[in-house]
């Protein structure tokens, strides 16, 4: 571990300087190098269940890396790490997570990790002033600093897929098997399946209303998307559907209005204050004859739960289920452990 550590130190101290020359060197950049390069997601080369270590894994420059034991300076970049992390291992374990846990809005992490436990910024110098032996990135996470900190020769699980709750299943067992704690990490997937198979039972004789998730600029989430699986899930039929539109996408006022939906979930979280948003929608002629406004069904979407990217977002699927069967759901519990 020292050698490591001594190697943690050396490009902490050089990547400044690599910087600095990168930005001098008139010559083209390293596709990995650039903002949302050509990085994989990490994947699992030796599953040899009998012997969990050494393990070996394909980083996410293709390069096979060695794990030789179990991580236990553990570094999250993310806050989806930040909330895997909390289910999967001892936070002892963990020797820095993001500043977002400290946020009152991400109450599902929020208080969680002691405060000897570094915050980070995601920063090289932060992160590998810690001497991990394992960071958690995503496929948002800047190509460049990753790039960096592959060459610090520190094992990276980057989770570059989102999209679905299949996605969460297996973002789950890929970090749970390099942490070596697959039972937990199972239990964990049970408990969310668990919690959609409750909801779906609850509302499965319903007629599924039309839902629009929306914000004011237009974003909305078509399927191919976890909320448009939520809004399945939760006995709902989502009119973007109808536009054949996928994924993370935009819509023009207009036609989010010709939708007619039946229930809006508006995404107001940039608006400072709660129901601005929502006053404003409401009070537009424009949206006067669409069913959501004339039955006052405009929910503001804020809960962290259903915007989290791990199985932790299944905590708020109850929430989602009220909203569009509020006569018949019968409540579960929106903050829990989530195992």
């Amino acid at each position: 571990m020292g050698v490591f550590h001594n190697t943690s130190v050396f490009f902490a101290l050089c990547i400044s300087a690599v910087v600095v020359l990168l930005s001098l060197v008139d010559m083209p950049l390293n596709p990995w190098l650039a903002m949302g390069g050509q990085l994989r997601e990490t994947t699992i080369v030796d599953s040899n269940e009998s012997d969990r270590y050494p393990l070996t894994i394909i980083d996410p420059v293709g390069r096979e890396m060695v794990i030789a034991e179990k991580p236990r300076r553990i570094v999250s970049a993310i806050l989806a790490g930040d909330e895997m992390l909390m289910a999967l291992v001892d936070q002892r374990n963990v020797v820095s997570v993001t500043y977002l846990v400290d946020q009152p809005a991400n109450k599902n992490v929020n208080g969680f990790y002691d405060a000897s436990i570094l915050r980070n910024h995601g920063d090289i110098e932060e992160i590998l002033s810690v001497e991990p032996d394992l960071v958690l990135v995503a496929a948002y996470s800047n190509a460049a600093s990753v790039e960096l900190l592959l060459a610090s020769g520190v094992p990276v699980v980057r989770v570059a897929n989102y999209h679905s709750h299949q996605d969460l299943r297996d973002n789950v067992r890929l970090l749970s098997r390099v942490l070596g704690v697959e039972g937990r990490g199972e239990q964990w997937i049970a408990e969310m399946d668990r919690r959609i198979d409750r909801v779906q039972m609850a509302v499965k004789n319903q007629t599924r209303p039309r839902v629009l998730y929306y914000s004011l600029g237009g974003a909305t989430r078509a399927p191919g998307t976890l909320m448009d699986e939520s809004i399945v899930y939760a006995g709902g039929y989502n009119v973007v559907a109808e536009t054949g539109l996928k994924g993370y996408t935009q819509i023009s006022k207009e036609m989010a209005i010709s939708l007619l939906p039946d229930v809006i979930l508006l995404d107001d979280r940039m608006a400072q204050d709660e129901g601005v948003g929502r006053d404003q929608l409401m009070n537009d002629y424009a949206w006067a004859e669409v069913p959501a406004i004339k039955n006052n069904r405009v929910y503001s979407e804020r809960n962290p739960l259903l915007l989290s990217v791990t199985p932790a977002r299944v905590l708020g699927l109850n929430q989602l289920a009220r909203w569009l069967h509020p006569a018949v759901f019968e409540p579960i519990a929106d903050v829990e452990s989530p195992l």
